[in-house]
């Protein structure tokens, strides 16, 4: 019984800028898997992390990091 190898699975922090945007999408088109995470705190919002993921289909957990 030979088994199929697994996917590639990546998890990227997710600025919602160019570099998150970018990096992520190479590793898509390669074929990995891949997700996002981004911390929200009452100095960084995560309104651009959530714009990137709506447009690219990558999913996007938002943890909220406030004290």
């Amino acid at each position: 019984m030979v088994s199929q190898p697994r996917k590639a699975r990546g998890l990227g922090l997710c600025s919602g800028g160019l570099d998150s945007i970018l990096s992520a999408l190479i590793l898509k088109k390669q074929g990995v898997h891949v997700e996002w995470i981004t911390f929200e705190t009452p100095f960084f919002s995560s309104e651009k992390a959530r714009l990137a993921s709506h447009n690219t289909g990558i999913p996007l957990t938002v943890r909220n990091i406030t004290p």
